[in-house]
């Protein structure tokens, strides 16, 4: 599931103002790439901009190396850069591309997952051999930049990660079982699963009372398209409530306020 091309889109409330091509000044905006396996034909993979009405659309960026999951922080628009692998970071204003802000190992392959505070950016990547010794790595770099380093690794792959007043919370999937992982921000103390998930896990978000995942069943032969919903947990991980269900199979979440 997670080889599969993915479009991953964020909606970003900006202190500056946008200027895309054929479109006016805005102060907010909508960016989106493709996530997925390098062309084989060389050909780039745009990162695009519209203003919240969709109105103005313009490549923003000729080539993002295959974007990822996306977060917004100061004024940053911050990606995974799944060809690199790397964390990219931008301007929202589309100046100050820095395709290798943070590099991952050489070796690694990257999960599309990113969170990003204002201390520090998560992100997570893969060694070892592709279904055979897989180590799925969380790891944590300084937001001014500079190299990061792993914090954890986790029972699967990382399906999204997000941070929760003291801890680092991720989704992961594997063949062993799904869930919802939890640590403290330096890595420390890995609860895996902190919940554990019967479904297919999509995104993990979370706000400042309540967690947030989505999750979708497995798609069987005649079964209906409707078949993702989102939960939501007290930030202890108790009180298990599906707030939206019936949705149309999906990977992607966010929260604000």
């Amino acid at each position: 599931m997670h080889r599969t091309i993915r479009i991953a889109v964020i909606a970003a409330a900006c202190a500056a103002l946008l200027a895309f091509a054929g479109a006016a000044s805005a102060s907010s905006a909508i960016f989106f790439g493709v996530f997925g396996a390098p062309r084989t034909d060389g050909t780039a993979q745009p990162l695009y901009g519209t203003a919240l009405d969709g109105s103005g659309l313009t490549k923003v960026l000729a080539d993002s190396q295959g974007a990822g999951k996306m977060a917004v922080q100061g004024g940053y628009l911050y990606w995974i850069a799944g060809h690199n692998p790397s964390v990219a970071r931008m301007r929202l204003d589309g100046t100050g591309v820095d395709l290798h802000y943070v590099d991952m190992p050489a070796d690694s392959r990257p999960s599309p997952a990113i969170a990003v505070t204002a201390d520090a950016i998560y992100y997570s990547y893969i060694t070892g051999t592709v279904g055979v010794s897989d180590v799925f790595h969380v790891a944590r770099a300084p937001i001014g930049g500079g190299a990061g380093s792993e914090i954890a690794t986790s029972p699967g792959y990382v399906q999204g990660l997000a941070t929760a007043a003291s801890h680092l919370i991720w989704s992961y999937s594997s063949g062993s079982g799904n869930g919802l992982a939890r640590a403290a921000l330096d890595g420390s103390g890995v609860d895996a699963p902190w919940i554990a998930l019967d479904d297919n896990v999509g995104d993990v978000e979370a706000d400042a009372a309540h967690v947030y995942v989505l999750t979708s069943a497995a798609v069987v032969r005649a079964a209906p398209a409707e078949s993702s919903k989102i939960t939501r947990y007290a930030l202890d991980g108790t009180g298990a409530t599906v707030i939206v269900r019936d949705l149309v199979r999906s990977i992607g979440l966010a929260v604000t306020g």
